[in-house]
Protein backbone atom coordinates (compact mmCIF):
# COMPACT_ATOMS: atom_id res chain seq x y z
CA UNK A 1 0.00 0.00 0.00
CA UNK A 2 3.61 2.03 0.24
CA UNK A 3 4.33 2.48 -3.11
CA UNK A 4 0.80 4.04 -4.50
CA UNK A 5 1.71 7.44 -2.27
CA UNK A 6 4.99 7.28 -3.96
CA UNK A 7 3.43 7.47 -7.14
CA UNK A 8 1.15 9.65 -6.79
CA UNK A 9 3.64 12.02 -5.39
CA UNK A 10 5.74 11.53 -8.64
CA UNK A 11 3.00 12.19 -11.20
CA UNK A 12 2.38 15.26 -9.26
CA UNK A 13 5.57 16.19 -9.66
CA UNK A 14 5.47 15.96 -13.29
CA UNK A 15 2.69 17.65 -13.70
CA UNK A 16 4.05 20.73 -11.88
CA UNK A 17 7.41 20.53 -14.11
CA UNK A 18 5.33 20.80 -17.18
CA UNK A 19 3.46 23.32 -16.12
CA UNK A 20 6.51 25.55 -15.47
CA UNK A 21 7.95 24.61 -18.82
CA UNK A 22 4.90 25.90 -20.49
CA UNK A 23 4.24 28.87 -18.28
CA UNK A 24 7.98 29.91 -19.38
CA UNK A 25 7.53 29.38 -22.91
CA UNK A 26 4.34 31.35 -22.90
CA UNK A 27 6.13 34.34 -21.44
CA UNK A 28 9.63 34.51 -23.60
CA UNK A 29 10.21 36.90 -26.47
CA UNK A 30 9.31 35.22 -29.78
CA UNK A 31 11.74 36.01 -33.19
CA UNK A 32 9.49 35.90 -36.46
CA UNK A 33 12.30 34.77 -39.17
CA UNK A 34 10.56 35.01 -42.92
CA UNK A 35 11.36 32.37 -45.24
CA UNK A 36 13.57 33.83 -48.46
CA UNK A 37 12.22 32.79 -51.27
CA UNK A 38 14.57 32.86 -54.32
CA UNK A 39 12.68 34.10 -57.20
CA UNK A 40 15.10 34.42 -60.80
CA UNK A 41 12.66 37.56 -62.01
CA UNK A 42 12.31 39.10 -58.64
CA UNK A 43 16.29 39.05 -58.63
CA UNK A 44 16.51 40.35 -62.40
CA UNK A 45 14.31 43.38 -61.25
CA UNK A 46 16.14 43.80 -57.83
CA UNK A 47 19.16 44.20 -59.69
CA UNK A 48 17.60 46.58 -62.17
CA UNK A 49 15.99 48.75 -59.48
CA UNK A 50 19.61 48.91 -58.06
CA UNK A 51 20.94 50.30 -61.38
CA UNK A 52 18.19 52.79 -61.78
CA UNK A 53 19.27 53.96 -58.09
CA UNK A 54 22.92 54.16 -58.92
CA UNK A 55 22.39 55.71 -62.21
CA UNK A 56 20.37 58.35 -60.39
CA UNK A 57 22.72 59.41 -57.93
CA UNK A 58 25.40 60.44 -60.66
CA UNK A 59 23.00 63.10 -62.01
CA UNK A 60 21.51 65.79 -60.05
CA UNK A 61 17.61 65.12 -59.50
CA UNK A 62 15.55 67.78 -60.99
CA UNK A 63 13.59 70.00 -58.31
CA UNK A 64 10.09 69.48 -58.58
CA UNK A 65 7.61 72.55 -57.11
CA UNK A 66 4.34 71.85 -55.59
CA UNK A 67 1.94 74.45 -56.00
CA UNK A 68 -0.96 75.21 -53.85
CA UNK A 69 -3.04 73.81 -56.33
CA UNK A 70 -1.36 70.00 -56.51
CA UNK A 71 -0.30 69.67 -59.69
CA UNK A 72 3.30 68.93 -59.84
CA UNK A 73 5.71 71.16 -62.27
CA UNK A 74 9.15 69.79 -63.37
CA UNK A 75 11.88 72.26 -63.37
CA UNK A 76 14.82 72.25 -65.81
CA UNK A 77 17.79 70.01 -64.05
CA UNK A 78 20.50 71.81 -63.74
CA UNK A 79 23.59 70.75 -65.91
CA UNK A 80 26.53 69.75 -64.76
CA UNK A 81 29.40 71.56 -67.01
CA UNK A 82 29.71 75.20 -67.46
CA UNK A 83 28.37 76.50 -70.83
CA UNK A 84 30.51 76.80 -73.34
CA UNK A 85 31.10 80.26 -75.07
CA UNK A 86 29.59 80.24 -78.59
CA UNK A 87 32.16 79.60 -81.55
CA UNK A 88 32.87 82.30 -84.36
CA UNK A 89 30.61 81.91 -87.31
CA UNK A 90 33.27 80.23 -90.39
CA UNK A 91 33.95 82.55 -93.45
CA UNK A 92 33.03 80.83 -96.31
CA UNK A 93 35.93 81.50 -99.12
CA UNK A 94 34.34 81.26 -102.30
CA UNK A 95 37.57 80.70 -105.56
CA UNK A 96 36.80 83.47 -108.05
CA UNK A 97 35.43 81.28 -111.57
CA UNK A 98 37.59 80.52 -114.80
CA UNK A 99 36.33 83.61 -116.44
CA UNK A 100 36.99 85.83 -113.44
CA UNK A 101 40.63 84.87 -113.85
CA UNK A 102 40.92 85.50 -117.58
CA UNK A 103 39.28 89.02 -116.83
CA UNK A 104 41.76 89.93 -114.13
CA UNK A 105 44.30 88.62 -116.40
CA UNK A 106 43.62 91.01 -119.02
CA UNK A 107 43.27 93.85 -116.87
CA UNK A 108 46.70 93.19 -115.66
CA UNK A 109 47.80 92.96 -119.49
CA UNK A 110 46.70 96.78 -120.05
CA UNK A 111 48.51 97.69 -117.24
CA UNK A 112 51.50 96.31 -118.21
CA UNK A 113 50.83 98.06 -121.54
CA UNK A 114 50.96 101.36 -119.82
CA UNK A 115 54.33 100.46 -117.81
CA UNK A 116 55.67 99.60 -121.00
CA UNK A 117 54.76 102.84 -122.54
CA UNK A 118 56.01 104.56 -119.89
CA UNK A 119 59.18 102.55 -119.81
CA UNK A 120 58.76 100.99 -116.52
CA UNK A 121 59.91 97.72 -117.73
CA UNK A 122 60.47 96.31 -114.38
CA UNK A 123 56.29 96.91 -113.54
CA UNK A 124 55.56 95.88 -116.89
CA UNK A 125 57.49 92.58 -116.62
CA UNK A 126 55.94 91.84 -113.28
CA UNK A 127 52.38 92.47 -113.98
CA UNK A 128 52.50 90.06 -117.17
CA UNK A 129 54.40 87.47 -114.65
CA UNK A 130 50.73 88.06 -112.27
CA UNK A 131 48.51 87.31 -115.46
CA UNK A 132 50.37 84.46 -116.75
CA UNK A 133 50.01 82.77 -112.89
CA UNK A 134 46.62 83.57 -113.35
CA UNK A 135 45.69 82.23 -116.45
CA UNK A 136 47.43 79.03 -115.14
CA UNK A 137 44.33 78.57 -112.74
CA UNK A 138 41.84 77.98 -115.28
CA UNK A 139 41.15 74.05 -114.92
CA UNK A 140 41.57 72.62 -118.50
CA UNK A 141 38.66 70.86 -118.04
CA UNK A 142 36.86 74.39 -118.75
CA UNK A 143 34.21 74.78 -121.42
CA UNK A 144 36.33 75.32 -125.37
CA UNK A 145 35.41 78.94 -125.17
CA UNK A 146 37.27 79.71 -122.25
CA UNK A 147 40.13 77.27 -123.04
CA UNK A 148 40.41 79.39 -126.08
CA UNK A 149 40.79 83.01 -124.45
CA UNK A 150 43.27 81.07 -122.10
CA UNK A 151 45.51 79.76 -125.24
CA UNK A 152 44.98 83.84 -126.37
CA UNK A 153 46.40 85.38 -123.35
CA UNK A 154 48.88 83.15 -123.07
CA UNK A 155 50.17 83.67 -126.52
CA UNK A 156 49.89 87.60 -126.05
CA UNK A 157 51.59 87.67 -122.74
CA UNK A 158 54.75 84.99 -123.95
CA UNK A 159 54.90 87.61 -127.05
CA UNK A 160 55.00 90.50 -124.78
CA UNK A 161 57.37 89.09 -122.47
CA UNK A 162 60.04 88.49 -125.67
CA UNK A 163 59.28 92.33 -126.78
CA UNK A 164 60.47 93.47 -123.13
CA UNK A 165 63.35 91.39 -122.70
CA UNK A 166 64.44 92.20 -126.05
CA UNK A 167 63.87 96.07 -125.83
CA UNK A 168 66.12 95.92 -122.45
CA UNK A 169 68.83 94.28 -123.86
CA UNK A 170 68.85 96.58 -126.76
CA UNK A 171 68.36 99.88 -125.13
CA UNK A 172 71.69 101.56 -124.42
CA UNK A 173 70.61 105.11 -123.86
CA UNK A 174 67.19 106.08 -123.40
CA UNK A 175 63.71 104.57 -124.59
CA UNK A 176 64.43 103.34 -128.20
CA UNK A 177 67.74 104.74 -128.41
CA UNK A 178 69.54 101.95 -128.93
CA UNK A 179 72.17 102.50 -131.88
CA UNK A 180 74.78 105.03 -130.78
CA UNK A 181 76.02 107.90 -132.77
CA UNK A 182 79.40 107.39 -134.15
CA UNK A 183 81.36 109.16 -136.48
CA UNK A 184 84.00 106.53 -138.58
CA UNK A 185 85.30 106.46 -142.09
CA UNK A 186 82.67 104.61 -142.66
CA UNK A 187 79.92 107.23 -141.57
CA UNK A 188 81.94 110.00 -143.59
CA UNK A 189 81.93 108.08 -146.84
CA UNK A 190 78.15 107.24 -146.69
CA UNK A 191 77.59 111.25 -145.92
CA UNK A 192 79.81 111.98 -149.09
CA UNK A 193 78.23 109.52 -150.74
CA UNK A 194 74.67 110.76 -150.01
CA UNK A 195 75.64 114.41 -150.62
CA UNK A 196 77.32 113.52 -154.17
CA UNK A 197 76.61 111.49 -156.38
CA UNK A 198 73.34 109.22 -154.76
CA UNK A 199 71.99 112.70 -153.53
CA UNK A 200 68.94 112.51 -155.69
CA UNK A 201 68.78 108.46 -155.15
CA UNK A 202 68.85 109.85 -151.00
CA UNK A 203 66.23 113.28 -151.54
CA UNK A 204 63.67 110.79 -153.48
CA UNK A 205 63.99 107.74 -150.89
CA UNK A 206 63.72 110.07 -148.19
CA UNK A 207 60.08 111.39 -149.48
CA UNK A 208 59.04 107.95 -150.12
CA UNK A 209 60.06 107.41 -146.33
CA UNK A 210 56.89 109.27 -145.25
CA UNK A 211 54.60 106.80 -147.07
CA UNK A 212 55.93 103.85 -145.22
CA UNK A 213 58.49 105.05 -142.19
CA UNK A 214 55.79 105.87 -139.63
CA UNK A 215 54.13 102.35 -139.54
CA UNK A 216 57.84 100.71 -139.31
CA UNK A 217 58.43 102.82 -136.27
CA UNK A 218 55.30 101.71 -134.45
CA UNK A 219 55.88 97.87 -135.81
CA UNK A 220 59.67 98.30 -134.31
CA UNK A 221 58.66 99.75 -130.99
CA UNK A 222 56.06 96.85 -130.04
CA UNK A 223 59.10 94.71 -131.33
CA UNK A 224 61.30 96.50 -128.77
CA UNK A 225 63.96 97.02 -131.49
CA UNK A 226 65.63 100.12 -131.84
CA UNK A 227 63.50 103.34 -134.09
CA UNK A 228 66.68 103.59 -136.17
CA UNK A 229 66.31 100.49 -137.97
CA UNK A 230 63.21 101.97 -139.64
CA UNK A 231 66.02 103.49 -142.40
CA UNK A 232 67.37 100.45 -143.60
CA UNK A 233 64.74 100.31 -146.43
CA UNK A 234 66.20 103.39 -147.69
CA UNK A 235 69.40 101.75 -147.98
CA UNK A 236 67.94 98.12 -149.38
CA UNK A 237 65.16 99.70 -151.54
CA UNK A 238 65.25 103.44 -151.55
CA UNK A 239 61.72 102.66 -149.75
CA UNK A 240 60.48 100.62 -153.07
CA UNK A 241 58.19 98.24 -152.83
CA UNK A 242 58.79 96.72 -156.26
CA UNK A 243 62.71 96.83 -155.85
CA UNK A 244 64.27 94.03 -157.41
CA UNK A 245 67.95 93.28 -157.01
CA UNK A 246 70.15 91.51 -159.56
CA UNK A 247 69.92 88.77 -156.68
CA UNK A 248 66.15 88.25 -156.84
CA UNK A 249 65.90 90.24 -153.88
CA UNK A 250 62.11 91.85 -153.86
CA UNK A 251 60.12 94.62 -152.09
CA UNK A 252 61.00 97.49 -149.04
CA UNK A 253 63.31 94.30 -147.17
CA UNK A 254 64.61 92.98 -150.13
CA UNK A 255 64.13 89.48 -149.31
CA UNK A 256 65.03 86.42 -151.21
CA UNK A 257 62.24 84.27 -152.10
CA UNK A 258 63.35 81.43 -149.69
CA UNK A 259 64.19 83.58 -146.41
CA UNK A 260 60.68 85.14 -147.45
CA UNK A 261 59.23 81.88 -147.14
CA UNK A 262 60.97 81.03 -143.86
CA UNK A 263 59.69 84.34 -142.08
CA UNK A 264 55.78 83.57 -143.33
CA UNK A 265 55.90 85.30 -146.82
CA UNK A 266 53.39 83.63 -149.36
CA UNK A 267 54.36 83.62 -153.43
CA UNK A 268 52.53 82.04 -155.48
CA UNK A 269 51.93 83.02 -159.69
CA UNK A 270 49.14 85.83 -158.66
CA UNK A 271 50.78 87.08 -155.42
CA UNK A 272 54.33 88.13 -153.99
CA UNK A 273 54.10 89.31 -150.33
CA UNK A 274 57.45 90.54 -150.37
CA UNK A 275 55.93 93.74 -151.94
CA UNK A 276 54.01 93.79 -149.26
CA UNK A 277 54.70 96.54 -146.71
CA UNK A 278 53.12 95.40 -143.62
CA UNK A 279 53.64 91.83 -143.76
CA UNK A 280 57.40 92.32 -145.30
CA UNK A 281 57.95 94.78 -142.03
CA UNK A 282 56.21 91.76 -139.62
CA UNK A 283 59.02 89.03 -141.42
CA UNK A 284 61.76 91.81 -141.37
CA UNK A 285 61.54 92.41 -137.70
CA UNK A 286 61.29 88.30 -136.97
CA UNK A 287 64.15 88.66 -139.11
CA UNK A 288 66.40 91.16 -136.97
CA UNK A 289 65.02 89.99 -133.62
Amino acid sequence: MDKYPLLILLRKLLILGLLILAVACAHAPQKEVKPQISDPTLDRASQASNSDIRLATCDIPAPINVPDSGAFELLPSIPLTPPQPASKPTRVSVSPTPQEYLDRALDLCQLSNRFWEEGDLDNALSTLDQAYSLILRVPPESPPELLQQKDDLRVTISKRIIEIYGLRHTSVRGYHKAIPLVMNRHVRMAIQSFLGKERDYFLEAYRRSGRYRPAILKALKRAGLPEELSWLPLIESGFKIRALSRARALGLWQFIASTGYKFGLKRTAWIDERMDPEKSTKAAIAYLK
